[in-house]
């Protein structure tokens, strides 16, 4: 089982300090799978911090690259904000750190026709994308 970070006010306006944001405040998100996360709401918008408890920070890098990559072929993902001195993660005590643009919305479990054939077209589209060189070309 992950063990979930517990970040306090002052860690959270320390990490959202090396992304040039303004805290107004936080709340902690539910759900996270061997991650904890945050929505932050800041003076420049709202954001979600993912602190990856159970990733290494070569893993979240190449995550990270993988977002870029989509919004550079205008595939609809959530947006990462890099940090202010360069990288695509920052680090939190020993774990690696992500910020994303928060989309809000809701979780739908239990998709009708009409989605699944909008995530049927999207699978297609994101199929149609070359596979960047940074990604291995077989799996263990």
């Amino acid at each position: 089982m992950a063990r979930y970070a517990q970040l306090q006010k002052k860690d959270i306006r320390e990490i959202a300090g090396n992304y040039d944001l303004t805290l107004i405040n936080y709340e902690p998100i539910e759900g996270g799978a061997g991650n904890s996360s945050y929505l932050l709401r800041t003076r420049q918008g709202n954001y979600v911090l993912t602190v990856f408890d159970d990733k290494a920070p070569a893993y979240v890098v190449r995550m990270g690259q993988i977002l870029l990559l989509l919004a550079e072929y205008e595939f609809p993902t959530t947006p990462l904000l890099p940090p202010t001195k360069g990288g695509i993660i920052s680090m939190y005590t020993d774990k690696p750190v992500m910020l994303k643009a928060y989309i809000a919305g809701q979780v739908v479990k239990d998709l009708d026709e009409t989605m699944l054939c909008q995530v049927g077209a999207a699978m297609a589209r994101l199929h149609q994308l070359p596979a960047p060189d940074f990604l291995p070309d077989k799996h263990p």
